[in-house]
């Protein structure tokens, strides 16, 4: 079943992300769909090469439980963001700005900590060219600056998101569970080598466990989808109906 999931999962994936492509991405949450579609499809083609040689090689279940641990955090931004869809449409365009403001923050930060400083403005300038619509002030007087305040950051660090999802959605026991299990997975440590004396047979169960809910993260992106071309549309657009029909009857027989 768990190679079932995948497949559907890269299968659908292609389709939304040819429709995306061909039709223009115009705004965040776009943005934020095609890059959280993007992961996935790669992530669940990534698994299943490894799960058709994990029976023969069991150290692969490490690599397994790796990208795993990939997509649950996702999962954070992905639940947050359904959430806001079918709740508050504005509010979901600020936040899907604010997830994909986050890394380019860290790009700053990381240019700012490491080069020498005849490197910092080249750097920075290529940063603002690259994501002007994160930048605010006049470049020429040296005033240009990252628009978005820290406190505003915070709104999607993991302990805010968390805290949205147990309180929205029944299903959140499940990626909670995960979430907390591959976090301490990935870490070097004791833990890790505990986790490890479980043995194979329950690290494998827990990977296809936690693989059955990684079409369920699809089907919550083109809901997202859906309702945004909506909005837009009187028409809306054929594709991402049947798409989100397959996911929500593939995933009835676990989320019923």
């Amino acid at each position: 079943m768990a190679i079932r999931d995948l497949d559907i999962t890269i299968d659908l994936s292609e389709r939304l992300i040819e429709y995306l492509n061909e039709n223009g991405i115009d705004n965040s949450i776009e943005k934020f769909c095609f890059t959280a579609i993007d992961r996935l499809k790669k992530v669940s083609g990534s698994l299943k090469q490894l799960l058709l040689q994990l029976d023969d090689n069991h150290d692969l279940e490490y690599s397994c439980g790796i990208l795993i641990r990939s997509i649950i955090s996702d999962s954070l931004f992905i639940l947050n963001s359904y959430i806001l869809s079918v709740n508050d449409n504005q509010k979901l365009e600020e936040f899907c700005f604010i997830v994909l403001a986050v890394s380019v923050n860290h790009l700053i930060k990381n240019v700012d900590k490491e080069l020498p400083l005849e490197k910092k403005e080249k750097a920075f300038n290529s940063i603002v060219d690259r994501y002007p619509e994160y930048f605010k002030g006049d470049r020429e007087s040296g005033k240009l600056k990252f628009s978005i305040e820290k406190k505003v950051l915070n709104r999607v660090r993991n302990d805010t998101l968390i805290l949205t999802i147990k309180e929205s959605l029944t299903e959140y026991a499940a990626i909670n569970q995960a979430y907390l299990y591959y976090s301490k997975y990935e870490h070097f440590g004791n833990i890790y080598q505990g986790f490890q004396a479980w043995g194979f047979e329950h690290q494998r169960e827990k990977i296809f466990e936690t693989i059955r809910l990684i079409p369920r993260l699809l089907m919550y992106l083109a809901h997202i989808l859906c309702k945004e071309n909506l909005l837009r549309n009187e028409n809306p657009e054929r594709i991402l109906e049947e798409v989100l029909q397959i996911l929500m009857k593939h995933n009835e027989a676990y989320f019923s």
